[in-house]
Parts: structure tokens; sequence; C-alpha cells
């Protein structure tokens, strides 16, 4: 089962990167948008998109008092943009970006 799972998520990041790659091809052969400009707004729109769902899924991370919400501050937006952990990161971060 887990090699099945595997394989699974192995094929979908192929097509996944490939279809990327494609789109990124496409968009800058049909327009005149530079290739710099294209790379940074990809990477807004993850940002953002990335951040809306972690709020949807998890919220704020806040307390409120009860219980449930404890449980789940824990996880949240605050947690996701922790500037200590962005920071801790960050060079691996930067090392991948230069690589692309």
């Amino acid at each position: 089962a887990m090699d099945t799972q595997m394989l699974v998520i192995s094929l979908v990041y192929a097509v996944t990167d490939t279809s990327r790659t494609l789109l990124n091809s496409y968009a800058l052969s049909s327009s005149q948008i530079n290739p710099n400009s294209m790379s940074f707004l990809s990477f807004l729109v993850g940002l953002l998109f990335a951040s809306a769902m972690t709020w949807r899924s998890h919220g704020l991370g806040c307390n409120n008092g009860d219980e449930e919400s404890q449980q789940k501050s824990t996880k949240g937006l605050l947690q996701a943009w922790n500037l200590r952990k962005i920071v801790d990161y960050g060079s691996s971060s930067l090392l991948q970006a230069v690589t692309m």
C-alpha cells in the first residue's frame, strides 16, 4: 500500500511540475513579460494561496477561550508566519531560489 501511495505521489508531482513548466513557457512566449517578473508573480500568487488556505482551514491561531480553540491555536496563520522559523529556514530557501 505504501509503495502504491509513493508511486501516485511521484506521478502527481511529475505531472504537476511538467504542467507548470509548460504553462510558464507558453505564458512567456505569448506575451512581453519578463521571465523574472513571471517567477516573482508565481511566488506571490502561491504565497497568497497558501496563506488563504491556511487561514481557511486553521484560522488565525489566536485563543478564544474554549478547549477546541486552544487545541487549534497551535496551528494557524500566526504560526505559519512565525518570523523566527522563517529566518531559521531562510538559508535553505535561499539556496533553492538560487538554483532555480
